[in-house]
């Protein structure tokens, strides 16, 4: 089967982001960030710019 271009919404500014039918991943063109299929999708963790504040605060609550 020939891969097609699908087009998801970016998470950050919410553009549409071509990713192909054989590809996870597509780039958003206006603000970079990735943009993954939703069977595959992202937590804010994998996007969002106060993530490491996050983390740390999650590892700390299981200690």
């Amino acid at each position: 089967m020939r891969p097609v271009p699908e087009y998801l919404k970016c998470l950050i500014c919410g553009e549409s982001v071509e990713i192909w039918s054989d590809e996870d991943v597509g780039i958003c063109e206006i603000c970079g960030k990735e943009v993954r299929r939703h069977e595959k999708e992202q937590s804010c963790l994998d996007w969002c710019k106060h993530a490491d504040n996050c983390r740390e605060i999650i590892n700390n609550m299981k200690r």
